[in-house]
């Protein structure tokens, strides 16, 4: 199967596990959310997951919006509104709170130390 094959399949394809959807690490037109998880104040360059939540009425909602894995950085597109952004690796794992809005982009940065 050729290269080009295998890459519009992985786009295309959205993986189901345990009802969240696991959603493939590929290009986003005009993102306006930057995520990097850090490790001693460098980039991780290693496996981490990112759980997205929306807060709604000052609430975290208790499933996922958006859950990404193997991925130390990633840029997307959010709707506006509140999200709350978890990065998980090996036992740690650490939350920040941002807000998207129609305008500025967001870079979070999540240190995992």
């Amino acid at each position: 199967m050729n290269m080009n094959i295998i890459r519009k399949i992985l786009v295309i394809t959205t993986v189901v596990t345990s009802g969240l959807t696991m959603l493939p690490a590929v290009a986003t037109p005009n993102p306006n959310v930057t995520l990097m998880a850090t490790v001693d104040r460098s980039p991780a360059f290693s496996y981490v997951r990112w759980s997205l939540f929306r807060v709604e009425n000052g609430v975290r909602e208790s499933e996922p919006y958006r859950v990404y894995d193997n991925r130390h950085s990633l840029a997307i597109r959010l709707p506006p509104g509140r999200y709350v952004a978890e990065a998980s690796r090996d036992s740690v794992s650490r939350t920040r709170t941002f807000d998207v809005g129609n305008t500025a982009p967001n870079n979070i940065v999540v240190a995992l130390d």
